[in-house]
């Protein structure tokens, strides 16, 4: 039996990877204080995007874990890992009357073919994923820029790495 999936915005699947991911939250310098209240927009987001089977925190926190790796690898390694993930949910095109999108097999894995056929679309769009480029954040972002040049998730990611650097520099200055 195939299961259609909701239709997830790109950012949506990036926000749940950095709210619920373990990797995220362990490399994370702010501190982790658990799982998002049911009132954080993420959780809302998701409840709107799929309001007849909306997945708990262990479930969404697996489904982010499986696929933070893809925003890690570089372009080859992430086309094995998509494909990888598209074969263990039995991910397929669903052409209906009413509707075009994605279906499972695995009713167990819903949630993760979701984030991996917008992770398809979005790479079949051209956008860059990755991960932030801060020593101390592993949060991951969707780049669909005209230059494909984004190395941090945020301004607050870039903007404390840069005063890293200028600091070290005024070290390295007074040194020598």
């Amino acid at each position: 039996m195939r299961h259609p999936l909701p239709d997830l915005p790109a950012s949506l699947v990036t926000d749940l990877v950095n709210e619920w991911g373990t990797v995220p939250a362990r490399v994370s310098s702010r501190p982790w204080t658990g799982f998002p209240e049911p009132t954080a927009p993420w959780r809302r987001a998701l409840e709107a995007a799929w309001p007849d089977a909306a997945p708990g925190d262990a479930e969404i926190a697996r489904a982010s874990d499986a696929v933070h790796p893809v925003f890690a690898a570089g372009v080859e390694e992430r086309r094995n890992l998509l494909n990888g993930l598209v074969e263990r949910v039995d991910l397929q095109p669903l052409l209906l009357p009413s509707a075009r999108g994605w279906s499972t097999g695995r009713r167990t894995e819903m949630l993760v073919g979701a984030m991996v056929a917008t992770l398809v679309r979005a790479v079949d769009a051209g956008h860059r994923l990755g991960v932030c480029a801060a020593a101390d954040c592993a949060d991951v972002y969707l780049d669909g820029s005209p230059a494909q040049n984004r190395r941090f998730c945020s301004v607050r990611c870039q903007g404390r790495e840069r005063v890293r650097a200028h600091r070290a520099h005024r070290a390295d200055r007074r040194r020598g």
